[in-house]
């Protein structure tokens, strides 16, 4: 939901700050709702960029103790025909063969997640960006409007300037 700990009534600070410049009238109602559903879209792509790191990580880190273990600690020194015996018959090569299979799964399973939060964010981000004149109010003082977009873009790193 919120990755700050200053919340007020379940609301973001951030959704404070857009909803001040909405009663002030320089977001209208739509555009609000639009930039809160963008903000949660940007929360959920950065957790799932987060989970799918962390699972990388893991799963290269694994790979490197496998091979090692493999290679360097379990074939070292043994004669041509004990290799495939020796490593069919070893609990850890076998356990960690299964955990490496397991954890590529996870991580096809992070990295599709994370595919699909990045798609939801861009598609409403280059929709807003297209919808610009429809969601913004025609002002003679953008003050507040370019108030909204930097703080998005420098707070939040969600940029409407440009596609």
């Amino acid at each position: 939901m919120c990755s700050h700990t200053l919340v007020r009534g379940g609301t973001c600070m951030e959704e404070i700050k857009i909803k001040a410049l909405r009663d002030e009238g320089v977001i209208p109602e739509t555009t609000y709702r639009l930039l809160c559903k963008l903000i949660k879209l940007k929360e959920d792509e950065s957790k799932q960029k987060k989970r799918r790191l962390w699972v990388s990580t893991t799963l290269v880190s694994l790979y490197t103790f496998f091979v090692f273990y493999l290679f360097f600690i379990k074939l070292s020194g043994l004669t041509v025909l004990d290799p495939m015996r020796s490593v069919s018959t070893d609990p850890v090569i076998l356990c960690f063969g299964l955990l490496c299979i397991l954890i590529h799964f996870i991580w096809v399973s992070a990295r599709n997640k994370y595919e699909e939060a990045k798609g939801d964010f861009d598609d409403l981000r280059k929709e807003m960006i297209d919808r610009y004149e429809e969601l913004w109010f025609k002002q003679i003082d953008q003050n507040g409007k370019d108030e909204a977009l930097r703080f998005l873009n420098d707070e939040k790193d969600i940029n409407l300037y440009h596609k």
